[in-house]
C-alpha cells in the first residue's frame, strides 16, 4: 500500500522519529502527499530579538518575515550546529536573546533551540529521501505581497487552514480543515519531555495552540496562530510557548501498512529509494 492510497485525515507513524502525521491532502506546492504532524511536535519562538535590527519592533518582538526565521532555519537542518544568520542582524533563539521580552511566563523557561540538533536529525535517510521541496507561499511582513519560496518541513499558512487574516491568503484551504475540527490538537508525550516550559493546562489531553507562518499585516514582529478558542490570533515572534506543527510533502509512492494500530494508525515501510 501506497501513501496516495490514504485520505484526508488518515495517520502514519514514522517509527524513527516517533512522529505521527495526517494526511492533508495533495500538494498544491509541487509533487507528493502532503502531511502534518498530527501533534504539536515541540514548543518554541519562531524567531529570536533582534537587538540591531532597522525595524524598531523587531528589537524585542523577533522578526515576522518566515523565511527569515529561526525556526524555519530549524526545521530543514540536518545539521548539529544548524543555525547562520539568515541577515545582517539576525540572532539565534537562545537563552541570552529570548529574555530580551521580558513576560509573565519567564520564570517557567525560554525553550531556546539554538542547541538542539536541526530538526532533520531525527528523521531516517529513508524517510528523507522521499521528501518533495514544496514551493511555498509566504506573505512579505513589509508589504503583504506572496513570493515562493522552497522548503522541506514548514509551518501551515492560516490560509490552508481554513482562516481568513486580513492578509494575502498564502494558498488555499487544504482539503483535511475542511472539517475545522482537524485544526485543533494537543502536545505529544516527546514534546511534554523537551519543553521547560510546563504550566498546569499544558498537557496531552489537552488542545493547545501553534505557529502558522502567516505575519500580522499591520504589527511588524508578530506573527498568527492556531488558536484552540478563538480560530487564531497574533503573538511577538519570540514567544517561547507556541506549538510547533510542522508539515511536509512526501512521495505519494511511499510505502505504508495496509493495518494499522489499535488507534488507526498507519506505519511507514522503510525502503531504500533514490534522493
Amino acid at each position: 500500500m501506497t501513501l496516495s492510497q490514504l485520505y484526508p485525515g488518515d495517520k502514519v507513524l514514522d517509527p524513527r522519529s516517533n512522529i505521527v502525521f495526517t494526511v492533508a491532502g495533495p500538494s498544491p506546492y509541487g509533487e507528493g502527499i502532503l502531511m502534518i504532524t498530527d501533534k504539536v511536535i515541540a514548543v518554541g519562538a519562531m524567531d529570536a530579538p533582534e537587538p540591531d535590527s532597522p525595524i524598531e519592533n523587531f528589537r524585542i518582538t523577533g522578526n515576522s518575515d518566515y523565511m527569515a526565521s529561526n525556526l524555519h532555519q530549524w526545521l530543514n537542518s540536518d545539521q548539529t550546529n544548524w543555525f547562520t544568520k539568515a541577515h545582517a542582524y539576525d540572532t539565534p533563539p537562545s537563552e541570552e536573546y529570548l529574555s530580551i521580552r521580558p513576560t509573565l511566563y519567564d520564570p517557567i523557561g525560554h525553550n531556546a533551540y539554538d542547541k538542539k540538533p536541526g530538526f532533520l536529525c531525527r528523521f531516517h535517510k529513508d524517510f528523507l529521501n522521499r521528501i518533495c521541496k514544496s514551493s511555498i507561499p509566504c506573505a512579505d511582513p513589509s508589504d503583504s505581497t506572496v513570493k515562493q519560496y522552497e522548503a522541506l518541513f514548514f509551518c501551515p499558512s492560516a490560509a490552508e487552514l481554513g482562516l481568513r487574516t486580513g492578509t494575502a491568503p498564502e494558498g488555499e484551504e487544504l482539503p483535511l480543515f475542511r472539517d475545522f475540527r482537524m485544526r485543533y490538537t494537543a502536545p505529544s508525550e516527546e514534546c511534554m519531555t523537551e519543553s521547560e516550559w510546563f504550566p498546569a493546562y499544558f498537557r496531552t489531553h489537552r488542545m493547545f495552540w501553534y505557529w502558522l507562518r502567516t505575519p500580522n499585516p499591520k504589527s511588524p514582529g508578530f506573527m498568527a496562530y492556531s488558536h484552540f478558542t478563538n480560530p487564531f490570533s497574533y503573538k511577538f515572534a519570540c514567544s517561547p510557548w507556541l506549538g510547533i506543527r510542522p508539515m511536509v510533502s512526501l512521495q505519494g509512492d511511499t510505502p505504508v501498512s495496509e493495518a494499522t494500530n489499535a488507534f488507526g494508525v498507519h506505519r511507514f515501510e522503510e525502503t531504500e529509494v533514490r534522493a
